[in-house]
C-alpha cells in the first residue's frame, strides 16, 4: 500500500532527477486522490519506471519521439495516441518561460514547429477536472447522439428538411476522423439555441482545440441562422451545464464565461466566442467593433459571413476599410435601381474579390522546404496584410518566400520572406494605378530604401493596360484569371448569400 509519505518521497526524487521546481498543484495531484475516471491515465512517479503510467516512461517516450522535448515539460496525461499533455515547470533556480504553469501538448511524431507546445489549458487542476468531466459525459452523450441520429433519419428517407425546433445532429470530421458531435434545436421558450448533446476530442493530425473550435463554430452559426438571441443552452446535455470542453476553450482564448447561469452561454459571451472561433485579425476586429458601435452591423453577422466563406477576412477588411457602403454590402447590397449606390458597391466588391483570390493563392503556396507541414491539417503559409485606406492599396507580408501569381510578362517573381508586396486592385484599367503602387512602395521603403517592397497592380483579365508591358516600369502588372463579367457573377452570388433574414 502506497502511503502519502511514499508519494512525497517519489515526488522529491522526480524533482531532483529532472532538476526542475515542480509546482504545488502537481504535488497535490500526485499525493491526493485522482478523479476515478482518469486515475489510470495520469502519469505518476510510482511503480515500474519502464511501464505506463510511470512518468519516467512517458518522458522516455517523448525523448525517443521525432523531436527532442523541451527540458521544462513534465508529462501529465495522454492526449491521444500520438501526443501527451505536459505541465510547464520552472527551473531549480526559479527561472521559467512565459507559459509557466500551463498545460501544453507535445507530439511524439514529426509535426511542424508551430504545432508543438500548443496550450491545452491555463492550469493543471483545470485540465484534469475538464478531462474527468468530459469522460463522464462521453458515454451518455454518444448514446444520446445515436437516438437523435436514428430519429433524424426520417428526413433522409423522405427528403424533407428539419424544422428549426426539431433536433438536428451535427458531425464534424477531418480526414475521415470524427472530432465533434452535437445535436441542436431552436428553443422557443427562451428564443435560444439548445444543445442536447455536444462533445469533441483531440486528434493527432489537427491542432489543439481544433475540434472544439470547429464544433463551436458550427453551433454558433446555427444560433445565428435560427434568428434567436445568440444564447446557447445545455439543459438536456449530459453534463447539465456548459460542457467542460467549451469552458476550457474559452479559458485558453481568454473569453470570460461568467457562468451566472451554469447551463447557458449568454448572448454577449456567445459573440466573444464567435470572434474566437472565427480567428478575426486584430485590425479587422477593430473595424467590426467600430461598425457595431455605429449600429451598422452586428458582430455575429460579420463572423457568420467569414465562417460561411461568403466573404474572406481580407475581403471583409477591404470592404469595411475602403467603402462607406460597407454596411449595405454586408447586408446584401443596394437595390439595383439605385444605380449610383450599386455601382459604387460593385467597384469595391470586385476589387475585394480579386484581392481575396490573390491572398488565397499566396497563402496556399506549396512549401517544399517543410514536408512536415503536410502532417497537420492547416498547412497554409502565414500571409499578413494591411489596408492602405488613403490609396486603396493592400500591403502583403509573408512569413516565407512566396511566388507572385498572374504576372503578365517577365520572369517568375518570388518575394522574399518579410519583404512587403504592395498591390493596387482596380476593377477597370487605370493609368494611375501603377503610380499609386509605386508611391506606396516608396513610402514603405523609407528614405534609405532598405526594405525595397515589390509593387504591383491587379485588374480583371479583360481590363489590361500597357503601362508595365514595355519593361520600363518597376511595377508588376497582375491579371486576375476572371474577367469583369465573371467577377460580377461571383459578387452577386455573395450578395445574395448575405441576405439572411436577420439584422
Amino acid at each position: 500500500m502506497t502511503t502519502s509519505k511514499d508519494r512525497e518521497g517519489d515526488f522529491g526524487e522526480l524533482e531532483q532527477s529532472l532538476q526542475l521546481s515542480l509546482p504545488q498543484d502537481l504535488r497535490d495531484l500526485y499525493c491526493g486522490a485522482f478523479p476515478a475516471n482518469v486515475s489510470d491515465l495520469v502519469y505518476r512517479p510510482a511503480g515500474d519506471p519502464a511501464k505506463p503510467p510511470h512518468v519516467l516512461w512517458a518522458l522516455d517516450a517523448m525523448r525517443h519521439g521525432a523531436q527532442a522535448p523541451d527540458a521544462d515539460l513534465v508529462p501529465v496525461m495522454p492526449v491521444d495516441d500520438a501526443s501527451f499533455a505536459c505541465l510547464v515547470c520552472a527551473r531549480e533556480d526559479g527561472g521559467g518561460p512565459a507559459d509557466l504553469g500551463t498545460v501544453v501538448r507535445w507530439h511524439l511524431g514529426a509535426v511542424p514547429a508551430r504545432a508543438q507546445r500548443q496550450i491545452l489549458d491555463v492550469g493543471l487542476a483545470q485540465y484534469v477536472a475538464t478531462a474527468a468531466a468530459d469522460l463522464r459525459a462521453r458515454g451518455p452523450g454518444l448514446e444520446a447522439m445515436k437516438r437523435i441520429a436514428a430519429a433524424f433519419s426520417v428526413h433522409d428517407d423522405d427528403g424533407t428538411r428539419a424544422k428549426l425546433y426539431e433536433v438536428r445532429p451535427i458531425r464534424l470530421a477531418v480526414q475521415n476522423v470524427v472530432i465533434g458531435l452535437a445535436a441542436v434545436r431552436q428553443e422557443s421558450t427562451y428564443d435560444a439555441l439548445a444543445a442536447d448533446a455536444w462533445q469533441t476530442c483531440e486528434a493527432p493530425h489537427v491542432n489543439a482545440h481544433e475540434g472544439a473550435r470547429g464544433l463551436l463554430a458550427l453551433t454558433l452559426t446555427e444560433a445565428f441562422r435560427a434568428g434567436g438571441t445568440m444564447e446557447i443552452r445545455f439543459d438536456r446535455h449530459p453534463e447539465r451545464r456548459v460542457p467542460a470542453m467549451i469552458q476550457q476553450f474559452a479559458r485558453v482564448q481568454r473569453v470570460d464565461l461568467a457562468m451566472s447561469d451554469p447551463v447557458s452561454i449568454a448572448p454577449a459571451e456567445a459573440r466573444q466566442l464567435f470572434f474566437a472561433v472565427t480567428r478575426v485579425p486584430d485590425v479587422l476586429r477593430s473595424r467590426i467593433d467600430i461598425a457595431t458601435r455605429a449600429q451598422a452591423i452586428t458582430p455575429e453577422r460579420a463572423c457568420f459571413l467569414i465562417l460561411a466563406k461568403i466573404w474572406s477576412p481580407i475581403e471583409m477588411d477591404m470592404i469595411l476599410g475602403l467603402s462607406e457602403r460597407a454596411p449595405s454590402i454586408l447586408k446584401g447590397g443596394a437595390d439595383p435601381l439605385e444605380r449610383l449606390a450599386a455601382q459604387a458597391e460593385g467597384d469595391v466588391c470586385r476589387a475585394a474579390r480579386m484581392i481575396g483570390m490573390l491572398w488565397a493563392r499566396l497563402s496556399n503556396a506549396e512549401t517544399e522546404t517543410d514536408s512536415a507541414t503536410r502532417f497537420m491539417e492547416d498547412a497554409r503559409v502565414l500571409v499578413d496584410w494591411v489596408i492602405d485606406e488613403e490609396e486603396g492599396a493592400i500591403v502583403f507580408t509573408s512569413s516565407r518566400p512566396c511566388s507572385v501569381p498572374w504576372v503578365v510578362c517577365g520572369p517568375p517573381v518570388v518575394v522574399p520572406a518579410g519583404v512587403p508586396l504592395v498591390v493596387v486592385p482596380r476593377a477597370f484599367a487605370n493609368e494611375q494605378s501603377a503610380a499609386v503602387a509605386e508611391r506606396v512602395a516608396k513610402r514603405i521603403a523609407g528614405p534609405s530604401g532598405a526594405l525595397a517592397p515589390v509593387a504591383a497592380t491587379l485588374q480583371p483579365r479583360d481590363q489590361t493596360s500597357t503601362a508595365a508591358r514595355d519593361g520600363s516600369s518597376p511595377v508588376l502588372e497582375l491579371v486576375c484569371p476572371d474577367n469583369l463579367a465573371e467577377l460580377d457573377r461571383e459578387v452577386e452570388a455573395k450578395l445574395q448569400k448575405c441576405r439572411v433574414g436577420r439584422a
